[in-house]
């Protein structure tokens, strides 16, 4: 499988899980200006009505999880194996934060960022095949 549909709910579970785990990560969020990234741990999530905030002192954000209209976790091919990410799109396609376990160019995917990953609730038959 290269990508399955997720409960809308999984990347504040990500994020909670991330922290509680102190699982580094790796975060991209855009918008028409710029794209932010982080890489590593956080600490503080906190999710207040509609929004998931990560409230840390190297990294904030603010995610508003009613503008989330899909979740996907994605399998990308890499020279070694593959990567996992997790990816949220908008009403408009677009998409508004991609999320990996933290590695650098060249390590394989982390074991706990994969288990992770793959054992978040997938809705029945919405993967896509190989072929």
């Amino acid at each position: 499988d290269y990508a399955w549909l997720l409960d809308n709910a999984a990347v504040g579970a990500v994020l909670q899980r991330a922290a509680e785990d102190e699982l580094p990560i790796m975060c991209f969020v855009g918008n028409r200006g710029s794209i932010q990234t982080h890489s590593g741990l956080i600490k503080s999530v906190k999710q207040i009505g509609p929004c998931i905030h990560v409230l840390d002192e190297t990294f904030r954000l603010h995610l508003r999880t009613h503008q989330i209209r899909e979740v996907w976790a994605v399998r990308k091919p890499t020279n070694d194996s593959h990567v996992t990410s997790l990816e949220a799109y908008g009403s408009d396609g677009k998409i508004i934060i991609q999320l990996f376990g933290a590695r650098k160019e060249g390590e394989r995917e982390r074991d706990d960022w994969r288990v992770l990953a793959e054992n978040l609730p997938r809705f029945p038959d919405s993967y896509m095949r190989k072929d």
